[in-house]
């Protein structure tokens, strides 16, 4: 693909998509161009707004986290309309924890990846320890596990 200039169609484009839901890499396409330069626009924006510069791509970059806002407010309005008809309003949380994931999501894949990098600059000794640690703290949940669901069956049994 031909290297093309940001340019005002191409702006509200992108913001366009972005609004309607449509992930980053696909909008690129949509507007013939390759993510990385969807990203190099955003960031020479983002730079330029710090700067104090007003420029096509720091419009870009206000407008694409404008748009990107919007659908996001637009997916938690569905969510609130939607809390009385069980379970639909799930779907729509899927997206915003899958998109969003810093706002929405538990966070488990980058805790997963810091792990794995503090393990690597780890010696065998606390690597083994740390796995007692670990183990201890299953066992523990297991057990706790375990006295609830007795808890939960005792109670049950006197109803």
């Amino acid at each position: 693909m031909n290297q093309k200039k940001l340019n005002q169609e191409i702006l509200e484009k992108i913001c366009g998509y972005i609004r309607e839901g449509l992930p980053i890499k696909s909008t690129a396409y949509m507007v013939y161009i390759q993510p990385r330069t969807l990203f190099y626009w955003l960031e020479a924006g983002e730079k330029d707004a710090t700067d104090g510069i007003n420029s096509i791509e720091s419009q870009l970059f206000f407008q694409f986290h404008r748009a990107l806002s919007e659908w996001e407010l637009s997916l938690i309005r569905e969510i609130k309309s939607k809390q009385s008809i069980q379970h639909q309003w799930t779907n729509l949380a899927w997206l915003l924890e899958r998109r969003l994931r810093d706002n929405w999501s538990l966070n488990t894949d980058r805790q997963i990846q810091d792990n794995r990098q503090v393990i690597l600059n780890m010696s065998k000794e606390e690597i083994k320890e740390l796995l007692e640690k670990l183990e201890n703290q299953y066992i523990e949940k297991l057990e706790n596990l375990k006295q609830r669901e007795k808890e939960t069956i005792t109670i049950d049994r006197e109803n």
